[in-house]
């Protein structure tokens, strides 16, 4: 008997449309098998929504951060520890981007500050990364940071140079696309060990979707891309990525 079980480890249940009809979207994914969700804050005013929401809905886990396209909104100041709820069990959305944003030294000074905070917290990352993979390398070869590299669409080196460091990648919506063939290879031959799936609902849609908002719901179609990328059934995937999601955010806890 099948026993397909899947976990959203990058969704935006604060953002719109999301957020509006966030019970729907719930339930809706937990009618395809979608069982555990993580959600990372954008803007510091995300917080007393997400944290609700995680607090009254089974499954659901919330990430603390500031996303580098908010950078303009952070204080400047060091993250304290003590500000940070215990229910956190992330740090992020944090990191950089070269194609949205242009103060890439303030990126880059709230990318520390939030390195820091989850070093001390010992909280895994969900890092951006966007068209900036070799700088952000180069910050986390100077901490001892974990976490996943939320979107992976990159080669297979710079893959194995992330995983070497400790990092698990994100496989989403990119690789339902045919014309993504570098990161489709990519997944076809990293470590199924190293491999989170997620959506970024609702941004990032699927192929087939083109033009509608990303659902959690469909974790599934990108469980299945993958099983096929690699040649192996849908429940080794499910297997395998619900004790990667165990393992990095959950340490402890069960699944």
């Amino acid at each position: 008997m099948s026993t397909e079980l899947f976990s959203d480890s990058h969704c935006h249940f604060g953002d719109e449309p999301l957020r509006s009809s966030a019970e729907d979207v719930y339930r809706r994914a937990l009618e395809n098998g979608v069982r555990r969700f993580m959600i990372p804050e954008v803007h510091p005013s995300d917080e007393r929504f997400i944290e609700g929401f995680a607090s009254t809905h089974e499954g659901v886990f919330r990430a603390f951060g500031i996303h580098p396209w908010a950078a303009s909104e952070w204080d400047g100041k060091e993250f304290s520890p003590s500000s940070v709820s215990r229910s956190v069990k992330a740090i992020g959305e944090c990191g950089l981007d070269r194609l949205h944003t242009s103060d890439f030294e303030l990126e880059t000074r709230l990318f520390e500050a939030q390195i820091a905070l989850a070093e001390s917290l010992h909280l895994p990352l969900l890092v951006h990364s966007l068209r900036a993979n070799n700088e952000v390398m180069r910050v986390l070869k100077r901490h001892h940071a974990r976490g996943v590299i939320h979107g992976f669409s990159g080669s297979f080196e710079e893959a194995m140079a992330f995983i070497s460091l400790g990092f698990f990648l994100g496989a989403g919506g990119v690789i339902t696309y045919q014309r993504a063939q570098k990161t489709r290879r990519t997944f076809a031959r990293i470590p199924l060990g190293s491999i989170l799936l997620e959506t970024d609902s609702p941004a990032m849609p699927l192929s087939g979707f083109q033009g509608e908002a990303n659902m959690p719901e469909r974790v599934p179609i990108v469980a299945k891309c993958l099983a096929e990328l690699r040649g192996i059934s849908v429940q080794e995937v499910s297997d395998a990525t619900e004790r990667n999601f165990s393992f990095l955010f959950l340490s402890g806890e069960g699944s």
